[in-house]
């Protein structure tokens, strides 16, 4: 799943089908999340709905600049990301360091008239929650959210730092096999009013992008629902 995680298909997926009556095959159209790579890192547009919006304020120097882009049609499954690929900012686009951030883990750059920031999904190099997400110090609470909407909150400083700790000590592993079970999204609420939201799958431990977090992290959120009388709603 690696590369097909970010990338959709979104309008003809290479079908075996013909121009009405003419015989003619219909041309593949690809559609893709909004990423960039650079420096062997994948990122993602982080369009969470939670937490404040980034501004020029938070920009730090120019991180590297886009060199170009994936195919818009044709044979988009053989498409592999290579350093400097975007999908939606062009060629010579200036990507930008965000004051605070590890460039491994959050970036930013400008397109249709928007700042947008990007975090951290994948990396071949990346063992362990640290080495995606950088949260060490950062964090002034979790909460439990479905979709947007704040169900339950972590408050208590010395256990949003040891939850914080678990997940930046946790394993990064390939995806696991989910069948009926629950999810939500865990959000970190960031000093500077940001935020970091991930989706979590309780009976896994998984807290995406791969990272397995230990059972006393499941066991945390799962706690802090029961205490609201809420829980996780189905897997998406």
């Amino acid at each position: 799943m690696g590369r097909l995680r970010w990338l959709v298909i979104a309008v003809c997926l290479l079908l075996a089908a013909c121009d009405g009556a003419r015989g003619r095959p219909v041309a593949a159209a690809c559609d893709y999340l909004d990423f960039i790579r650079l420096g062997g890192v994948t990122y993602e547009v982080a369009d969470h709905g939670v937490g404040r919006a980034i501004g020029q304020g938070d920009l730090g120097p120019v991180f590297a600049r886009i060199t170009g882009n994936p195919p818009t049609s044709g044979d988009c499954l053989s498409y592999r990301p290579r350093d400097g690929d975007a999908a939606f900012l062009a060629a010579g686009s200036s990507v930008y360091r965000v004051t605070g951030y590890r460039p491994s883990f959050r970036l930013a750059a400008s397109h249709d008239g928007r700042l947008r920031l990007y975090e951290a999904q994948e990396a071949a190099s990346a063992r362990v929650g640290a080495d995606l997400l950088d949260l060490a110090g950062k964090v002034r609470y979790l909460s439990v959210n479905s979709d947007r909407v704040e169900m339950a909150r972590i408050k208590e400083r010395d256990q949003v730092a040891e939850l914080v700790r678990l997940v930046l000590a946790a394993p990064v592993g390939p995806a696991r096999p989910r069948t009926a079970g629950r999810s939500c999204a865990v959000v970190f609420n960031m000093v500077d009013r940001t935020a970091v939201r991930r989706m979590f799958f309780p009976e896994t431990g998984e807290l995406l992008p791969g990272v397995f977090a230990p059972q006393e992290f499941s066991e945390a959120v799962v706690s802090a629902l029961d205490a609201r009388q809420r829980t996780c709603g189905p897997q998406p």
